[in-house]
């Protein structure tokens, strides 16, 4: 019996030819969670990782270490 807590995993990347003063001019935010979480229950690594019962974390950032955004999916997202 899987327990209705979920065990996290965290991904952090870094978009390497961004700064945080180009950060600050182009909101890519919301398109990088959008593109994520479009396909994120298509995406077969993803199912089986929320099969497993693994809440994703995604943090983004800049070159210099400026957070973008974190994006947290739990399986219940995708229906498991």
């Amino acid at each position: 019996m899987r327990s209705s807590r979920s065990v996290p995993l965290d991904y952090f990347l870094t978009l390497t030819r961004m700064t945080k003063a180009q950060l600050d001019a182009d909101p890519i935010a919301k398109q990088l969670e959008s593109n994520l979480r479009g396909g994120a229950c298509q995406n077969p690594n993803y199912v089986k990782l929320f099969k497993a019962g693994i809440r994703l974390t995604i943090t983004y950032q800049t070159q210099d270490q400026a957070e973008v955004t974190r994006i947290v999916m739990v399986p219940k997202d995708c229906g498991f």
